[in-house]
């Protein structure tokens, strides 16, 4: 490995990382749908400040807000302007609001908060701490809607590989993110992440773990532990206020959350810590991961050659992501500590940094290839990540079915091993170029939703797909993980791969730049309708429809409708994710609608045994697509080789020696 990239996907896939969340993943949260400054740090120290800096005028001056002619520095009376300070002292000289100016500037809630305290009747009384926590309105954080980098975790999570997540944050986005991606009749035990937020709760919540079942989705755990408190529990239980952590004092130390130093200490030791819109100095973290840097520090690592080492030879390296083109001390902190220890040269640990530089497009006019990139954002990061992550689980899964064993359909359909293994192959070679060059661009079967809003986190299309395949419900945010249902992912992609080329010439020659995954409609009762364009010998035919599902069974219901407008013709439908057993249920009533209103269309439903019967042989790798687009054109054909009286009527079979 070469990146901090590269390295922070794999260890993702390896199943070994910590997200360490900060506030920076929330930063665009919305509130409701509308927008909401309230968990702005800039915000909510204006909250603080204005009772803050009107209780000590009312305390010095011992009256009520009459604070004309007394004297502050400079500094101070242009910071404060909306108080009316007429006199001043020179510019470098300090008084007694100069405390709340430089925290104010410096962005230091913590300090704000605790001035607050000191105005208010000091940190021990808990009927003032409560006052705190309600002027910073911290139960309606509960009520945050989730940024895409919030759902990307979560896929991550649904797909088994990151079921742990240390956060800052008071907000509940990452609960109500894994939340979504579930279908609305999931049980509610599956579908609930756990918040941990103080020793109960993790004596509770920190041992669960998944439990997996044939066919079904796995719920593993996403465990979130709120170091400074939770949002939820707040508007649960007032008497919460006084575990929602706000001061500088509070966050020196762990006090009586030793189970969280505990646990945080064993994670920097035995996993892949990656900070995510973490990138403020956190006292009580920033000392945790400097303690144990200091542990390692007395030791030489038995694993390393040379001093020069590469740090991504380490299983538990540390990876910082910020969105800044250059990373803050504290974050410098983390990466050239680890460094230090491991490599013996501090400086090495920039190679650990992801941010702007390493992952971010250049501007279109940019001219030089030293040109300042645009800043990267969370939510373009992190679908940068999953997008990576995931497609190394669809190389994996694609040469996993590739073994005949493995998969159902690869022992019936000629030649699916090798395109199985030509596809992944594909796709890999993609993925490493990705690796390197974040504007690659990606592969066509390893794409994400486009949503038209990089707020809006996009699933994978074959993601999409085969959720609507499944019936999981209508919900854009929906998740059928691959994990849990790898084998219909591979025949969904085996079947477009066939069909791919076919959609590339039409696009080439009609110039009517569709995609693939514009091409396909997503209809009722879980079945996708593919829009194709036959090849003739003229060229290309009319688009026609083919329809794909994975049900067994003909549910009754409302028809099928389709946008083909051919009069009186069949249509295929592509039964797969199937056994080898035949099903009853061979035809779909459909209609397509058209000037003159609702026209019947039947449509044939097929499986790979009677695309492809053993006694109608492909010839050749080539002709496997040749088959396919014949059996789309004439499905009748293939249903009378499954119709029992046909077969059985010797009148209609060819005579011995006859053509």
């Amino acid at each position: 490995m070469k990146t901090a990239f590269e390295y922070l996907v794999e260890r993702i896939v390896s199943r070994r990382c910590l997200p360490l969340v900060g506030a920076g993943i929330s930063a665009a949260s919305r509130r409701r749908g509308a927008t909401w400054d309230g968990h702005d740090v800039k915000a909510m120290i204006a909250k603080v400040l204005a009772r803050t800096l009107t209780a000590r005028i009312t305390r010095l001056l011992g009256s009520p807000p009459h604070i004309r002619g007394t004297r502050v520095c400079t500094s101070c009376r242009n910071a404060f302007r909306e108080y009316g300070f007429e006199s001043s002292l020179d510019c470098n000289g300090k008084c007694w609001i100069c405390d709340l100016r430089e925290a104010r500037d410096a962005r230091a809630l913590t300090k704000v908060c605790e001035a607050f305290l000191w105005e208010h009747g000091g940190p021990n009384e808990e009927s003032t701490y409560a006052e705190l926590v309600r002027a910073l309105d911290i139960q309606e954080f509960v009520e945050l809607d989730p940024t895409a980098a919030h759902f990307y975790l979560a896929f991550l999570a649904r797909e088994g590989l990151i079921t742990e997540v240390v956060t800052t944050n008071y907000d509940c986005n990452l609960e109500r993110a894994y939340e979504a991606t579930w279908p609305s009749q999931a049980p509610l035990s599956a579908s609930t992440a756990c918040a941990i937020f103080d020793l109960t709760s993790f004596a509770t919540n920190a041992a669960r773990s998944s439990h997996w079942t044939p066919g079904a989705d796995t719920a593993h755990p996403l465990k979130v532990y709120k170091i400074n408190g939770c949002a939820a529990q707040l508007k649960n239980e007032p008497g919460h206020a006084v575990d929602i952590l706000l001061t500088a004092s509070q966050l020196q130390d762990w006090r009586a959350r030793r189970w969280a130093a505990d646990f945080f200490r064993t994670k920097v030791r035995t996993a892949c810590i990656v900070t995510v819109g973490f990138g403020s100095d956190e006292p009580q973290v920033v000392h945790t991961l400097q303690q144990v840097l200091e542990e390692f520090s007395g030791i030489k690592p038995k694993g390393r050659p040379t001093l020069a080492a590469s740090v991504f030879d380490a299983a538990n390296a540390p990876v910082v992501t910020t969105y800044e083109h250059y990373p803050s001390f504290p974050q410098l902190q983390l990466v050239n500590g680890f460094s230090a220890w491991w490599t013996g040269a501090a400086a090495n640990g920039a190679d650990l940094v992801i941010g702007p530089y390493q992952r971010a497009i250049k501007p279109l006019d940019a001219t030089s290839e030293a040109a300042q990139p645009l800043g990267l954002t969370a939510d373009a990061l992190w679908a940068d990540v999953f997008q990576a992550v995931f497609t190394r689980l669809l190389v994996r899964q694609l040469r996993d079915a590739a073994i005949t064993s493995n998969a159902a359909f690869t022992s019936v359909v000629p030649y699916a091993n090798q395109h199985l293994s030509l596809l992944a192959e594909q796709l890999e070679l993609n993925s490493r170029e990705r690796l390197a060059l974040a504007h690659e661009r990606s592969h066509w079967i390893g794409e994400l939703e486009n949503v038209g809003d990089a707020s809006i986190a996009g699933r994978p299309q074959l993601t999409r797909s085969v959720a609507h395949m499944l019936r999981r419900g209508s919900r854009p945010l929906v998740y059928s993980a691959l994990s849990d249902h790898g084998s219909l992912f591979a025949e969904l992609a085996f079947l477009l791969s066939v069909l791919e080329p076919a959609f590339r010439s039409r696009a080439d020659v009609m110039a009517d730049g569709l995609g693939i995954w514009q091409r396909l409609i997503f209809r009722g009762n879980g079945v996708i309708e593919i829009i194709v364009s036959p090849p003739t010998e003229g060229g290309y035919a009319r688009n026609t429809s083919v329809f794909v599902s994975c049900s067994r069974t003909c549910q009754a219901g409302r028809p099928l409708e389709t946008n083909d407008d051919l009069t009186g013709a069949r249509r295929l439908e592509i039964v797969v994710g199937g056994t080898r057993s035949r099903f009853n249920d061979l035809d779909r009533r459909c209609y397509a609608l058209g000037p003159d209103g609702q026209t019947p269309v039947a449509v044939i439903r097929l499986d790979w045994a009677a695309i492809f019967p053993r006694d109608l042989p492909v010839r050749s790798y080539g002709d496997l697509g040749i088959r396919l687009m014949d059996a789309i054109k004439f499905p009748t054909k293939y249903r009378r080789r499954l119709d029992s009286s046909i077969r059985s009527n010797r009148f209609l079979q060819p005579e011995a020696g006859g053509k």
